[in-house]
Order: structure tokens, then sequence, then C-alpha cells
């Protein structure tokens, strides 16, 4: 039993004489190729895009949120998390109010923290967003308290968006009401 599909499993036309068009071994170079040159993210804007124009996308409120993925057997981006005691990978994806992603995920080392993959996640959606003719000012960014920077403000202020996430001063506890008056 596999999880996801080997480049060996893969359906291969057939020519006339019965050999394959490639050979498996092939597949993954020309897979780097295409990422290297950007094709996939061409190929993520052209599935988004068919949800802007029938008005699928409600990105009122933008969601963004990062998770570590356990790898046991291997694969890119691999390094050991001390925190979650495991060998895996970290992403970052944000997505509207209907789940939709938006933007392409951003991957890091497992070990890496998340909050820096910002820097490199916000200016995916803007130009996404841009590029298929999606106006994100004055939508609302919706993130955990792992982002909460002074620069992840400047850079969600910076594109028109309003940052949603409790700041550093609401976490920490309340004074009672009974002795707010003392004060």
């Amino acid at each position: 039993m596999h999880l996801g599909c080997q480049w060996k499993e893969l359906p291969i036309v057939q020519h006339p004489l019965g050999q394959p068009e490639i050979h498996c071994t092939n597949i993954y170079p020309a897979f780097r190729c295409y990422e290297a040159h950007g094709c996939f993210n061409d190929i993520f804007e052209k599935s988004v895009l068919p949800l802007h124009q029938q008005e699928q996308l409600d990105v009122s409120v933008t969601h963004g949120d990062g998770t570590t993925t356990a790898a046991k057997k291997g694969g890119d981006n691999l390094s050991f998390s001390g925190h979650k005691h495991l060998k895996g990978d970290k992403v970052v994806a944000f997505c509207d109010c209907n789940f939709n992603v938006i933007a392409p995920f951003v991957t890091a080392p497992g070990n890496r923290n998340k909050f820096p993959l910002m820097k490199q996640a916000l200016p995916m959606v803007t130009h996404i967003a841009r590029s298929i003719g999606l106006n994100l000012e004055g939508c609302i960014v919706s993130l955990d308290g792992a982002y909460d920077s002074g620069s992840d403000r400047k850079a969600i202020f910076n594109r028109g968006l309003i940052p949603n996430y409790s700041s550093q001063s609401q976490r920490r506890k309340e004074v009672p009401a009974r002795h707010k008056a003392d004060i």
C-alpha cells in the first residue's frame, strides 16, 4: 500500500512499437525543472482564476496558518523538529472563507519557526490576487499569535490588509473587575 503516486506508477503512453515514450527515471528531473521555472505557480494561478471569475472566492477574511507535517521515509526540506520530536516539513498556507487555498504553500524544514515564513507567504498572496484581478484592499487577515510581530503587522498594513490576531497585550491576564475601581 502506497500513499500518493510514485514516479514508476504514473501512466506513461506507449509508442506503436510498444516502447514507453519516457522512462520513469526521467520524470523527476523534468518535475524539478518545471518547479525551478515557476510552472507550478502559473498552474496554481490558472486554478484560482476560475474561482474568482465564478465569484466563489470570499476574501472578506483570509485565514493563514502553518503546520508541521511528519515525514517518516524522507522528502524535501526535511529536518528534525525538537518541538514536536519528528522529522518533517513546515508549511504555511492562506485560505479564503470558503476554504479555497488562494496562495501556493510555502515550505521549510521542520525545525524552522513558522514566523519567518510570513515574509515569503504574504507576497505570494498579493501576487496571486494581482495576477487574477482580485482586490484584497481592506481584507481581514486572520492569523494566530505566532505571527504577532511588528514586522508582520507592518507588512500586512503596507499591503492594505487588516491584521486580526490577538496582540501581546491582549494575551496578558486582565485585571478583575472588582480591582479596576482601585486602579
